[in-house]
């Protein structure tokens, strides 16, 4: 996990922000950006009128998008 240092000036809030954005791993990055464009992840193939715009879970399972 990123070990990042924190100057003292930082209050809890700032300490809290960079600390819940660096606990994503890169297998969460393709989660995040689905969610981002609006996306949803399936553990089934996109159907039907729903697209597929990517992954989740680095990888293993389907971004669909209306």
């Amino acid at each position: 996990m990123l070990q990042l240092s924190l100057s003292s000036d930082l209050t809890n809030e700032h300490e809290f922000s960079l600390n819940f954005f660096s606990a994503y791993s890169q297998g969460d990055a393709d989660t995040v950006a689905c969610r981002q464009n609006h996306g949803s992840c399936s553990f089934i193939a996109c159907s039907g009128s729903l697209v597929d715009i990517g992954t989740c879970r680095g990888g293993k399972l389907k971004c669909c998008k209306w």
